[in-house]
């Protein structure tokens, strides 16, 4: 069987041969790096999926507790507003009281 190589015709043996070195040893080569340029890939994938991913978590993190803090607020803010209107309604009583007393 004939090969054509450009402008050459080598026979199936001649052209192995010939290309002995690109043909039976490169593409091994060419396949163990593509491999572990391949492995590498997927671990700088994992390296960053998992980077991302506590990134993703401590901003989590921080939200929560933020909310937290805003309810913490909230609840501190109706607590003094509750007391505020308690405290109004004593003083209100307290005015009827003496107008009370003065009729």
């Amino acid at each position: 069987m004939k090969v054509k190589e450009g402008k050459n015709e080598y026979t199936t043996t001649d052209y192995y041969k010939k290309q002995k070195d690109t043909f039976l040893k490169e593409p091994r080569k060419l396949c163990e790096k593509r491999k572990e340029g391949i492995k590498y890939h997927y671990e700088l994938y994992d390296q960053a999926k998992n980077i991302s991913l506590s990134i993703i978590k401590k901003k989590e993190r921080k939200i929560n507790d933020l909310k937290k803090k805003a309810m913490d607020i909230e609840k501190a803010s109706m607590e003094t507003r509750n007391e505020k209107e308690a405290l109004l309604k004593k003083m209100e009583l307290f005015k009827q009281q003496k107008r009370d007393k003065k009729k």
